[in-house]
């Protein structure tokens, strides 16, 4: 007699679920690149929810204030201000030129004008600028 073995094979599945939870990166928004006039102050955006204000690369030793105001940009030169919310960070540049000229009254920068005036010349005397 022949002996009929039946196996029964419990084939048991583990099925691992697993979830990947990435927050999408919505990037801040700094405000435009600009330049300024000399030792002017500039007004960046007002930060929100959990938004901050670092300093990037400078030519000097800038601050910014937590609302986005940056005083001190005393070298010529291009200082970079990073506002960063989580992960997510944008930049945002200003260009202080070098002052082109400079007197005890006044200052001239950019595509300005002034008028200057010289006193105390003899008749038919002529001069330059340069």
């Amino acid at each position: 007699m022949k002996k009929l073995f039946i196996i029964t094979a419990i084939l048991t599945l583990a099925f691992v679920h697993s979830e990947s939870f990435s927050q999408t990166c919505v990037k801040p928004n700094a405000g435009s690149n600009r330049t300024i006039c000399a030792k002017d102050s500039v007004k960046l955006n007002n930060p929100s929810g959990t938004q901050v204000w670092s300093l990037g690369n400078q030519p000097a030793a800038a601050t910014i204030a937590a609302n986005g105001l940056v005083t001190n940009m005393t070298a010529a030169g291009i200082y970079e201000f990073i506002l960063t919310d989580g992960t997510c960070k944008d930049t945002a540049k200003i260009t202080r030129p070098e002052i082109p000229f400079s007197s005890s009254t006044r200052s001239i920068c950019g595509n300005n004008t002034t008028t200057l005036s010289v006193t105390g010349l003899l008749t038919g005397t002529t001069f330059e600028w340069s």
